[in-house]
């Protein structure tokens, strides 16, 4: 079960991203591949010293209760994505870095 939510909450956040972001998809993937290597690494790090210290029952617990409830956001940006991704493109930060793509043609 945990090895399944790691790997659709990848392909679910990289789809939801590449549709919402189309205009800097290519950055949003990177990002979220490196992001995810990442917690792959720390993941298989730490995982061993931690089942050693809590038992397997008590840490495959608490990490499928971390990937379902983490699973388990899809309910809010199914209801409020719309909003969420309209007040996120408005944000400094993203007006600052992310909209350099303004005059980039996106094949649409």
């Amino acid at each position: 079960m945990l090895n399944f939510s790691i790997v659709q909450a990848t392909n679910v956040s990289l789809v939801y991203t590449i549709d919402s972001y189309r205009p800097v998809a290519g950055e949003l993937v990177v990002t979220q591949l490196g992001f995810k290597s990442a917690f792959g690494f720390l993941l298989s790090f730490y995982t061993n010293p931690w089942v050693q210290k809590s038992g397997y029952i008590s840490a495959y617990g608490a990490m499928a209760g971390i990937s379902g409830g983490l699973l388990i956001l899809f309910l809010p940006f199914y209801f409020f994505g719309h909003a969420v991704r309209a007040k996120t493109w408005t944000w400094r930060p993203i007006r600052m870095f992310v909209h350099w793509d303004d005059d980039r043609e996106v094949g649409e």
